[in-house]
């Protein structure tokens, strides 16, 4: 019921665990979302249906351990805390490192104890029917959620930027300029690396005057907040918005947006540049 659970509130949207597989720090990891969401679905049904349980529990094994290891990876080298096995639905105690281990340290033990004296069932035609009609029910639903699936923080080679108007840019969903000040608008994730390395040059455009006021807008993440602010005393407002909301502004994060009145002048892409070099 883990697994099968696990693997339907995933489905549900398959972008945002994309996302959040792309954050360990390589950008196609986040096309292996959909394969590990069925295949979890796949083990949790053949585990109830008890369809050739042994070798499912070795496979059950298998996968713990090696998702257990990619976390682990993730957590060392990047802070990633939130797992992401229960999608959005996760609550919070659930996102702790020590929890995962606990409960992927139980599966394991009872993974070992199906594979070491489980029956070896019959596989029944009724069962394998009842099991081929839900999956396939889980690839429709995590096709259609994975479509969304647009935000990396590993950074793609833009496209050349012209000068724009903000009400004319998805950008005017968040942000409303006034026509005699200068802005720095700063899109970012709490646990992206590139992001963090840039939080001190971002502050430093507002101190040396290189704009009148710097914004940033990340995208929703109450766990990883909190340590963000352990961490950083950003000197400019910061305000959360949905990943839904930010998947519509940019598909490359970080980004900044430099602002002259109403227009957007430029934009750039990962690491932000000191301010020093854009000062006259």
């Amino acid at each position: 019921m883990i697994f099968l659970l696990s693997g339907f509130l995933k489905a549900m949207d398959a972008a945002a665990f994309s996302d959040l597989m792309g954050k360990y720090g390589y950008d196609w990891f986040g096309y292996g979302a959909p394969i590990i969401i069925l295949f979890e679905v796949l083990l949790g049904l053949t585990l109830i249906l008890r369809i050739e349980v042994r070798y499912t529990a070795l496979l059950a094994g298998l996968f713990i351990i090696s998702v257990t290891t990619i976390y682990t990876y993730g957590l060392l080298q990047h802070d990633i805390t939130d797992c992401g096995c229960f999608g959005d639905f996760s609550p919070s105690i659930t996102r702790t490192p020590w929890i995962l281990y606990l409960r992927n340290t139980i599966l394991l033990i009872v993974s070992y104890v199906l594979w070491k004296w489980g029956d070896k069932n019959a596989v029944d035609t009724k069962s394998v029917l009842c099991a081929g009609i839900v999956f396939c029910s889980a690839c429709y639903l995590c096709g259609f959620s994975f479509r969304g699936a647009k935000v990396t923080t590993i950074q793609s080679k833009p496209k050349p930027f012209e000068p724009i108007l903000v009400q004319e840019s998805p950008l005017h969903e968040i942000f409303q300029p006034h026509s005699d000040s200068t802005y720095l608008v700063f899109a970012f994730s709490y646990t992206c690396p590139h992001c963090r390395n840039s939080i001190g040059n971002v502050e430093q455009y507002e101190l040396m005057g290189v704009v009148d006021k710097v914004y940033g807008f990340a995208i929703e993440d109450p766990d990883n907040e909190s340590k963000f602010y352990q961490i950083f005393q950003p000197t400019f407002t910061i305000t959360n918005i949905p990943l839904s909301t930010m998947t519509k502004i940019t598909n490359n994060l970080p980004v900044v947006y430099m602002i002259h009145g109403d227009t957007i002048v430029k934009q750039m892409y990962g690491d932000v540049i000191s301010a020093s070099f854009m000062v006259k």
